[in-house]
This record gives C-alpha cells, structure tokens and sequence, in this order.
C-alpha cells in the first residue's frame, strides 16, 4: 500500500510529496516551489524515512514544516472490489487472483447495477446485498464465485437474489 503526504515548508512555501511503500519512503517529488528556493541539504532532515516515524517530524518541525496525509477518495471500482475481496475471503478463506478480465467483468457489472438503481451508492448497496444473501442461491452459484461467471449469469443471479429477499420478507410464506 503507498502513503503520501505533502511536506510544506512554512519558511519558502515548498512543498514536496513524500511516498511511502508500506513503512519505507520511496519516493520524493517537488510539487511546489523552484530548485533555487528549494535546498535539499536544508530539506533532507525534514524527511522522514520511515511512515512510523512521521509523528515525530510533525512534532520536531512544528511551526517550520506542515506534514499533510495525501487522502483520495475510492473510485466507485475500488469500492466494488474492496466489496467483492472482502466476500471472496469470507468465501474461501483466501483473496482472489484478480486480473484484468475480472476488472472488466467488475465494471460490466457496475455500469448493470448503475443503470438499475439510480445512484453509484444505490448500485454499491445492491452489490453488497446480493454479495450478502450469496449463501441462499441454488447450489450452482454458491459453488462459482468467479467474477466471469457472475457477470455471466447476472440476470439470473440477480432474480434468484431478489426473490429469496422477497420470499423471506413475505409475513405469508409457509
């Protein structure tokens, strides 16, 4: 996983991206500011090598250098997936190999559930409960979660999904 944070110099107004690969940092950009303003001999002690070690630097350079986390909101894909790995898991007790074909199958999916429900969050919902309700589904499906398949067989899935939740909420179901 990276982390990034902004490095801002309060004195000239620089500001470099730091990049973290999991504790290490591993990358350096200036994003703001001129090589003439910029000194690395003066930056350089403001870096923190390590991500556990930020606390630190924010606290040692309070009042000269300002430490930003970098926070991108998940793409609605992202969310999909982090839905999709976290159901695999429960599944089978391992994550899935996910490959390019499962990204497109993913995003046909998604543009369905979009197109059917409205909203990105409508769509990410329905996704959930389908993904939730996996376990009442004929036996064939229970036994193929692969994301091919899925979207293969989505309309059906999606029905068969609908009608447990129906059935299961009728007050008159024998």
């Amino acid at each position: 996983m990276i982390t990034n944070y902004n490095a801002i110099s309060l004195i000239t107004g620089s500001v470099i991206k730091l990049s973290y690969k999991g504790e290490h940092l591993f990358r350096i950009e200036l994003k703001k500011g001129s090589l003439q303003k910029f000194s690395l001999e003066k930056a350089l002690p403001t870096i923190p090598i390590k991500l556990s070690e930020i606390q630190l630097y924010i606290n040692r350079w309070d009042g000269k250098v300002s430490y930003e986390k970098i926070v991108k909101d998940q793409t609605l894909h992202q969310k999909f997936s982090s839905v999709w790995f976290e159901f695999y898991f429960n599944q089978t007790g391992n994550y899935p190999k996910f490959t390019g074909v499962d990204g497109n199958h993913l995003k046909q999916i998604i543009k369905y559930l979009k197109q059917e429900s409205g909203t990105e969050q409508e769509a990410l919902d329905l996704w959930q409960t389908m993904l939730n309700n996996w376990g009442k589904l004929e036996k064939f499906y229970r036994e193929n979660i692969d994301l091919k398949i899925i979207n293969s067989k989505f309309n059906l899935i999606l029905n068969n999904v609908k009608r447990e939740i129906n059935d299961n909420t009728n007050p008159f179901r024998s």
